[in-house]
């Protein structure tokens, strides 16, 4: 449905780790639920397509996320440890719906 109806992002928050993933569809999948505790746990890679996780990380520390719309067409993520340092960045991604 995201795709059909021309979704630009996901975001979600339950699993307590930090990921990104795009699958190529146009819609990118922002994840940040560490933001207490931290599972490891990769149970479920194998049903993500191949090539479509491009940041999975389980600070020890716990960690969060910030998402900034710069402007119409695009969005920075960034990443962070429990302890503010930048573990991962996506600056200006485009919003291929804009």
């Amino acid at each position: 449905m995201l795709v059909k109806y021309k979704a630009a992002l996901y975001i979600s928050g339950h699993d307590h780790n930090l990921q990104w993933t795009d699958d190529g569809t146009g819609v990118g999948y922002f994840h940040s639920g560490a933001g207490h505790e931290s599972d490891s746990s990769q149970a479920h890679a194998s049903t993500v397509p191949a090539g479509a996780s491009k940041f999975f990380a389980a600070p020890a520390t716990g960690g969060f996320a910030s998402l900034v719309m710069a402007s119409k067409a695009s969005m920075d993520l960034t990443y962070y440890d429990g302890q503010g340092a930048v573990v991962y960045e996506v600056k200006a991604w485009p919003n291929p719906r804009a």
